[in-house]
């Protein structure tokens, strides 16, 4: 993790990258919601980490090192291709005897 820096709006794109590689909904609506939400969050973050005892940077960073890679992990396993399991699973065809001219 090289991005160290606490970035609350990070947090929630990657919570709603999760939720829409489960869903496949997205809403623009709730976008601009989540965009108001995360600038107030994030303008008060330097306040809420002169409280807190612990790196609350790093705790950001990892959590939205984890919720993107979550994400990826289910939009990967959603998007597998037709093809390949077809092949899988019918590995020898038969040419069909309509095609050879007599």
């Amino acid at each position: 993790m090289a991005d160290t820096n606490p970035s609350l709006s990070a947090l929630i794109a990657a919570g709603e990258s999760v939720f829409t590689a489960i869903t496949g909904k997205s809403s623009a609506n709730v976008d601009k919601v989540t965009a108001g939400i995360s600038c107030v969050a994030d303008g008060l973050l330097p306040t809420v980490e002169s409280k807190v005892r612990f790196d609350l940077g790093k705790v950001i960073a990892g959590a939205t090192a984890i919720l993107t890679g979550t994400a990826l992990v289910l939009s990967g396993l959603k998007k597998r291709p037709e093809a390949t399991a077809s092949t899988v699973s019918n590995p020898t065809t038969v040419p069909s005897s309509n095609n050879v001219p007599r």
